[in-house]
């Protein structure tokens, strides 16, 4: 029978400790890793100015934009003006004086960015999946207005013929 003394030594612990810490690694999978290198890459590098608001999306919608699908629809997440400057800036043409917010430089610092960002969930990030992921944190922005719809007054009743 077991006695008290017993349940308060040493000799009652398991001597499994060697397994615990096996234990402990296995309760985190790689996308939580992922999530934590998200968090520490956000604490150290800031976004550039024209993305910043991608601090405030959360790192569960971050870890989305760098791992979703690949996404190659800009025309609909910023203006034409940008989508020239987008166009301009991956194919390596000279950039034209237009009246866009996002330079070739600035379209620059956010590939810096995003690839740096993308890099904390895949070892070798492509440009393809940059561009995209790019191309999420764009949409988040609103630099698109939706489209007006007919605005229909609740009072004004319209006569039946």
């Amino acid at each position: 029978m077991p006695t008290y003394e017993n349940y308060l030594s040493d000799a009652s612990l398991s001597t499994e400790s060697d397994s615990d810490d096996e234990d402990e690694q296995d309760l985190y999978d790689e996308r939580d890793k992922e999530y934590w290198a998200i968090e520490a890459f956000l604490e150290e590098y800031c976004p550039p100015p024209a993305i910043e608001y991608v601090t405030k999306i959360g790192t569960v919608a971050l870890y989305g934009c760098a791992t979703g699908p690949v996404r190659t629809d800009i025309v609909s997440v910023v203006p034409w003006k940008h989508v020239k400057t987008w166009n301009s800036y991956w194919s390596g043409r000279a950039e034209q004086a237009l009246r866009s917010s996002f330079s070739h430089d600035e379209w620059d610092n956010m590939g810096r960015w995003v690839m740096q960002l993308c890099e904390c969930c895949m070892e070798q990030p492509t440009m393809i999946q940059i561009r995209s992921c790019m191309i999420r944190l764009l949409d988040y922005g609103k630099f698109i207005r939706p489209p007006a719809g007919r605005a229909v007054l609740p009072w004004v009743h319209r006569r039946r013929r």
